[in-house]
């Protein structure tokens, strides 16, 4: 039972043990704790033979921290006891359960259960009383006890019991839990054991474990298949509220099997509903005879209120049950097949209910765009939110997302294809193969996507060579000798307009040989002519003159400075004009 005690309430996703720090104030405060014991069971009524759940919980509301902290738990008469869970193992001695829990900060709480079985030997409503106690003294012990009393029924062949946890759900969105119990009573064991309809009709399954057998989530039945006397098999689910969620969470889950003993045990309906016994009936008790129901339409059922005490059939009152709910259409009465057509054909209180024939299978839609989930119930109409009749909803939380709907870039697979943001999406770009990785694109191979991808990653096109990241339009040609149309404008080397062959030198005149496809650099020509002149060339000024007729009486450079008062002036010759020009020729 330590397994069925994990999974009946740790479930529950409370923390066996939490602690918190409080702040404690005034005089002494510290040497105090109340302490606040609350308890509650999961299985109201009880069954006789069927575990009895409980949960208790100690809170300290401080001032201070509580110390030797102890739980008590009185076992009622007529019960056995199973298991118990806890931050710490509880001991069982005669007839009392106890858990020695130790210290409790200030605001710390300590989840327990208890689980015990109800035997033969008791009946009426069980009361269970639990005490917690500590070494610090406590001063309100008003909330130091309590008691929970359980109405108790008699034992059953099958009965099915769903919990919803937290049983109170206020806003969408919100997980819950929910466990499904099958408990077989015998006095047989039960054969192909089904419990179907679980899910509420106002919430999605996000996981589904059974202890035993298959869940089939789209027909929304659990095979638990065989339960042995006193098996107990439970059935864990994850739920999640919807956005237009309006609580509570109900579930229509029935329970059938093939072989079993005794009632499977259902809520018993008003008074007012319940057939009066046959005793009760106003009926003549003459002697030797039967009651006969008056069966207007002769389909062998009667009708309820009206019979007679007869010792054979006469006129109308031929049928000997009752339970015809319409003693005027021969098709309709108890066990008749229920057809969707606005009838109680079998008289059970319902019309058109879930697989009447001529049924059509609607799907879970809870967006209303029109595709539904695998969830789906044969119906006569549609009703809640089962009224799809196509499914294959990939998100039934957004009406735009759906089978055939316009695919568009925002990161959602908007036509549940499987595929995401794929090509030609709505609001998708053109983006170009880009091989080389140099920004642009080839013309004729390009894809409208929703953002790069791969090698189509270029927005822009007119690429002529996309193995050389070097060639794009808008790049330059470097050098003219390589053959390359570098910036893609169909001219390529000495005949690209762009081909520049400046070698950076302003005393060379720089030019390109188409005849060879080479860049020439031919010296410029500084010569201006003048005999009395000697001419340079200055990479960082271009051409210049110094003088070299010393006694002619001219500037001959244009530097301001006639012969001698030039120290350009090459003389050194007797300061004679023939002697300088002579000079002038030597230093040529």
């Amino acid at each position: 039972m330590g397994q069925l005690a994990r999974k009946c309430l740790v479930a529950l996703g409370l923390t066996l043990l939490s602690t918190a720090a409080g702040t404690v104030t005034g005089i002494g405060s510290s040497h105090q704790a109340d302490l606040r014991l609350t308890k509650w069971n999961l299985t109201d009524p009880a069954v006789v033979g069927k575990p009895l759940v409980y949960g208790l919980m100690v809170v300290n509301l401080g001032p201070g921290e509580a110390q030797g902290v102890t739980v008590a738990d009185l076992l009622p008469e007529g019960t056995d006891y199973l298991d118990s869970f806890g931050p710490v193992p509880a001991s069982y001695q005669e007839g009392a359960v106890v858990w020695q829990i130790g210290s409790l900060p200030v605001g710390g709480s300590a989840l327990l259960v208890l689980l015990l079985l109800p035997t033969d030997d008791v009946s009426g409503p069980i009361t269970n009383m639990a005490t917690v106690n500590s070494l610090t003294f406590d001063p309100d012990l008003g909330n130091n006890q309590v008691l929970v009393t359980t109405e108790l029924v008699p034992a059953t062949t099958l009965e099915l019991a769903v919990i919803f946890y937290p049983p109170q759900v206020a806003t969408p969105g919100t997980q819950v839990r929910c466990w499904v119990l099958v408990w077989n009573e015998g006095p047989a064991a039960a054969q192909d054991v089904l419990v179907s309809d679980i899910l509420p009709t106002n919430a999605v399954l996000i996981d589904a474990e059974p202890s035993q057998g298959l869940y089939d989530a789209e027909a929304d039945t659990w095979e638990v298949g065989e339960l042995a006397i006193h098996e107990l098999a439970m059935f864990t689910l994850t739920l999640e509220t919807g956005p237009g969620f309006v609580g509570p969470l109900e579930s229509e889950a029935v329970i059938s099997s093939s072989i079993y003993e005794g009632p499977v045990i259902e809520p018993s309906p008003p008074e007012s509903e319940v057939p009066p016994a046959e005793s009760q009936r106003p009926e003549e008790a003459l002697p030797g005879c039967l009651t006969y129901f008056r069966d207007a339409d002769a389909d062998g059922y009667g009708v309820d209120e009206d019979s007679q005490c007869l010792p054979a059939p006469s006129g109308r009152y031929t049928a000997t049950q009752g339970g015809d709910c319409d003693d005027s259409d021969p098709l309709v009465h108890p066990g008749a097949v229920e057809v969707c057509d606005g009838i109680d054909n079998d008289c059970d209180g319902q019309t058109d209910e879930k697989g009447a024939e001529g049924c059509v299978i609607y799907y879970r839609d809870a967006d209303g765009d029109g595709w539904g989930t695998p969830l789906s119930r044969c119906l006569c109409e549609p009703s809640g939110t089962y009224r799809a009749t196509r499914r294959g909803d990939c998100d039934d939380w957004d009406p735009n997302i759906h089978p055939g709907a316009t695919e568009v870039c925002d990161g959602e697979d908007n036509d549940c294809d499987g595929m995401t943001d794929e090509e030609g999406a709505a609001g998708c770009a053109t983006y170009y193969r880009d091989t080389d990785g140099d920004g642009w694109g080839v013309a004729g191979d390009s894809e409208c996507l929703c953002g790069p991808s791969g090698a189509y990653s270029a927005s822009h096109a007119g690429d002529c060579d996309d193995g050389d990241p070097t060639v794009y339009p808008q790049s330059y040609e470097p050098n003219c000798t390589d053959g390359k149309d570098n910036d893609c404008d169909g001219s390529f080397d000495c005949n690209d307009a762009d081909c520049d062959c400046d070698d950076g030198n302003i005393c060379t005149y720089d030019w390109c040989d188409t005849s060879t496809g080479q860049c020439q650099h031919e010296p410029i020509n500084c010569d201006d002519g003048n005999f009395c002149t000697q001419d340079h060339c200055d990479p960082s000024q271009g051409c210049y003159y110094t003088e070299s007729c010393c006694d002619n009486n001219l500037d001959d450079d244009g530097d301001g400075l006639i012969d001698a008062e030039d120290p350009d002036c090459q003389s050194g010759w007797g300061g004679s004009w023939w002697a300088s020009r002579l000079a002038g020729v030597w230093m040529l």
